[in-house]
């Protein structure tokens, strides 16, 4: 929801400043490109002028651009004008001690930056993710020394030159600078012309974009006028609503909070226009561990808006958090009704009626279709290989939590898959093979057993 919002604006000012090009772009290269993908929000407007804007949304990442384009061939040429500030990192102190190297990443406020990641590099040249442990990221102890560390952002696709870290460093202290972050950056890109369409690359994938015919602009543009005009209500009448969304890290958690509950208790807003700051409160909530208070904005959305599918997966994320499996179970249903295409939602119904032991067939059939809307998605994978265990299909288990495992990009070291993994290789016979995966498990992730242990799950 956050992202479309956001994506909407986007598309807002790209039509507001070039409305006139779009209406006579059907015969050229010049006018507007979609993708049409789930999950996925973007758009591309190349101007007859020489300019282009552009979009992109996918969960909670946000990013736009514009600059200058031209026809090379069977291509489009994008550069980002003016030029990005890339993000940067300053390194503020270093602490040296025993035991293992803990990073602490903060933003200009020195509230902690959590939507960041740190890769350390050990001698031998081998990286391995850092995970989150209180106010840092850390790394469990190796025969291995880590020589250095790199900071940056998997969502964004960015990370920094390498760090030296002394020997006998314990702790080490950043301050991360955004620059343009956020906005995307195109120098030289090419956007390979398909007939009506664009294949252009985005974070490394590549995206088709299909060009809008003059009907299908004349009959969003009354929408769009509507977003903007909304939107910059907004933002002229209630700064709240920009601190509520957080945009970019902008603001911290707390911040984001605060500006949430002044939309929500404050009279700027009617009283469906507050079921927007609910709902991001409610995620803010969840991820602070109040999962009570969740659920209080999660069912206020609902008022307003019933069949809104996002509000009843807050509910059962929140309800599973709180131990009631079958309450999960039953608002997940509810969300997979209004939403059987979302293969997050499906993912949530799969993992939630496993965890209630209720309709696994049901649940092994909300995974399959996931995976099929989005291939080797490891969490869904990793839904399904406890499903698998639950009905004792060790083999089906095994292969799953071994394909998420092996994706690679940091997963090779998650807890859950490692340790699923293993419990489904003791039940095959091979001990040698799961007590391997149990142990690094337990040495990434202390509380993973017991955590399977709630899910009723023990080797």
């Amino acid at each position: 929801m956050r992202g479309w919002i956001r994506f909407a604006l986007g598309l807002a000012a790209f039509a507001a400043g070039n409305s006139a090009v779009a209406q006579d772009s059907v015969a050229g290269t010049a006018g507007t490109y979609i993708v049409e993908r789930m999950e996925t929000a973007s758009a591309l407007e190349l101007g007859e002028d020489g300019r282009f804007r552009w979009g992109f949304s996918y969960g909670a990442l946000d990013m736009i651009a514009e600059g200058r384009w031209r026809r090379d061939g069977d291509a489009v040429v994008l550069d980002t004008e003016p030029a990005v500030t890339p993000p940067r990192f300053e390194m503020i102190a270093t602490e040296a001690g025993r035991g293992p190297l803990t990073v602490r990443i903060e933003d200009a406020n020195g509230t902690r930056a959590h939507y960041l990641d740190v890769v350390a590099e050990y001698e031998g040249g081998e990286g391995d993710f850092g995970f989150q442990d209180g106010d840092a990221f850390a790394f469990e102890p190796s025969e291995r020394r880590i020589v250095a560390v790199r900071l940056g952002s998997q969502a964004f696709g960015f990370l920094s030159e390498p760090f030296p870290v002394p020997e006998g460093t314990r702790r080490m202290r950043f301050r991360f600078l955004p620059g343009d972050l956020g906005r995307g950056d195109f120098r030289g890109t090419r956007a390979t012309i398909e007939g009506d369409a664009l294949l252009l690359p985005v974070l490394g994938e590549p995206l088709r974009y299909r060009r809008l015919s003059a009907e299908e602009l004349a009959a969003s543009q009354g929408v769009v006028d509507d977003i903007a005009a909304e939107a910059g209500r907004l933002a002229t009448e209630n700064s709240d609503w920009a601190t509520c969304l957080g945009d970019a890290g902008q603001y911290s958690p707390a911040q984001a909070m605060a500006g949430c509950t002044a939309l929500i208790d404050g009279d700027a807003l009617a009283a469906d226009e507050k079921s927007a700051p609910h709902f991001y409160r409610g995620n803010l909530r969840f991820d602070s561990g109040d999962y009570q208070g969740a659920i209080a904005d999660f069912s206020a959305v609902l008022v307003a808006y019933p069949d809104y599918a996002g509000a009843y997966d807050g509910l059962a994320d929140s309800h599973r958090q709180l131990g009631d499996y079958a309450r999960a179970a039953a608002e997940s249903r509810t969300a997979a009704r209004l939403a059987p295409e979302d293969p997050d939602i499906l993912n949530g119904l799969c993992w939630h009626l496993a965890l209630a032991g209720e309709e696994l067939d049901r649940a092994r059939e909300a995974c399959d279709r996931g995976l099929a809307l989005r291939p080797d998605d490891p969490d869904t994978l990793d839904s399904r290989g406890f499903v698998g265990l639950v009905q004792r299909r060790f083999n089906d288990a095994w292969t799953d939590f071994d394909a998420a495992v092996r994706l690679g990009d940091g997963h090779e070291n998650q807890a859950s898959f490692l340790y699923g993994r293993g419990v489904a290789a003791l039940r095959l016979g091979r001990t040698a093979d799961g007590q391997a995966d149990l142990a690094r498990a337990a040495a990434i992730d202390a509380e993973i057993a017991a955590a399977y242990a709630r899910y009723g799950v023990q080797p």
